[in-house]
């Protein structure tokens, strides 16, 4: 009788005791994450509406070969004047959007692109509404707390499934080198991610965002329980420049980063924990005005360890110019601390490289 009384109890625990304390219902947050509707008019990009332009007489049999085409994602709100995060491939191309929010009911708002940012796959879109409606909306985390084996959840649309939530851990932190994008540092999951997802937050056991969902490994590859999103401290730093000033600055330090060897241990996802070596200095750049040197080994960045070029990378090239960024940096054994303010977009975009499989990074 006992065993059988303590058998029943193990199960009635199972079924109702989570594995680990979740604070938040994800009911709660629902009407905070969206589901976008994406339209290409691939015609008007190609060739905008010109009364005086030939191709008008043509416009109605190229409108009818060429048709509209329609996409979707996920986002969430960030504001509740509706700001809403998502990716730059879920809305590349995009002539208009749709946000369908979930609340009691279904609402359907138009949408504007305020911007979006092909290096770290970051979008934000602004939520027409002439009522004025305050909005739910979610609040980031600290990704730099994260924990491996963390429970997190994911919620999103895929495959037009909107508001579908997945659970899993935190499998992984500051996985580089995917190939995918220039900014990297991702969280990897072993939650469910799907075609829709893209763009949908991935939330903390506080219902915190602490990152944005960008893309999972198929598994038509056969491979499963590996997905990638874009960690809240360099998600937060994007997505508010873009509300505040409606494009991303990039400030750029002037050093050259190379390690022939790095790329092996970085596209095996091995980290190699030697820091980031300077190879060689930008003429003029705040780098060579401070007093760094080719061969000096960048160990800390604000605090933060570095234990490889592409972790730097990903820690530097989501500030804005003008940022003061602490280094601390071992020159032949002796430790060096640097206050360093970054340098103008202009010189970013002159010299700026990310080309990591190339083994060389010029930040």
């Amino acid at each position: 009788m006992k065993k059988k009384f303590l058998s029943l109890l193990f199960v009635v625990l199972t079924i109702y005791l989570p594995a680990s304390e979740r604070n938040f219902s994800p009911e709660e947050v629902l009407p905070a994450v969206v589901f976008i509707a994406k339209e290409i008019n691939s015609f008007d990009q190609v060739y905008p509406y010109n009364p005086d332009s030939f191709y008008e007489y043509l416009r109605p049999f190229y409108e009818w070969w060429w048709p509209t085409r329609h996409f979707h994602g996920s986002g969430f709100i960030v504001s509740p004047d509706g700001y809403v995060v998502t990716n730059d491939h879920v809305v590349d191309e995009g002539t208009d959007f749709l946000i369908v929010i979930r609340d009691f009911d279904l609402k359907i708002y138009k949408a504007k692109l305020v911007g979006s940012d092909p290096r770290t796959d970051l979008a934000v879109l602004k939520i027409e509404d002439p009522d004025g409606t305050e909005f739910a909306y979610l609040k980031f985390g600290n990704s730099q707390n994260v924990a491996l084996g963390d429970d997190v959840t994911v919620i999103g649309s895929p495959i037009t499934t909107e508001s579908t939530v997945t659970r899993g851990i935190i499998s992984g932190k500051n996985r580089n080198n995917c190939g995918l994008f220039d900014i990297e540092g991702y969280l990897q999951t072993d939650a469910p991610i799907n075609a829709g997802n893209s763009g949908g937050p991935i939330l903390n056991e506080n219902g915190d965002v602490i990152g944005v969902v960008s893309f999972g490994f198929s598994h038509f590859w056969g491979i499963e329980g590996i997905g990638f999103a874009i960690p809240s401290n360099s998600a937060e730093k994007i997505v508010n420049q873009f509300i505040t000033k409606g494009k991303v600055s990039q400030g750029f330090l002037g050093i050259e980063l190379e390690d022939t060897c790095e790329i092996v241990f970085d596209h095996f996802f091995f980290d190699t924990n030697g820091g980031a070596q300077i190879s060689g200095i930008v003429l003029d750049s705040p780098a060579d005005k401070m007093g760094l040197e080719p061969g000096d080994l960048i160990i800390e960045f604000n605090n933060i360890p570095i234990d490889m070029p592409a972790n730097l990378r990903n820690h530097l090239c989501v500030l804005e110019p003008g940022t003061i960024v602490h280094l601390s940096v071992d020159r032949e054994g002796e430790i060096l601390e640097f206050t360093v303010e970054l340098g103008s977009d202009e010189l970013s975009k002159k010299h700026a490289s990310m080309d990591s499989f190339a083994c060389q990074i010029v930040i």
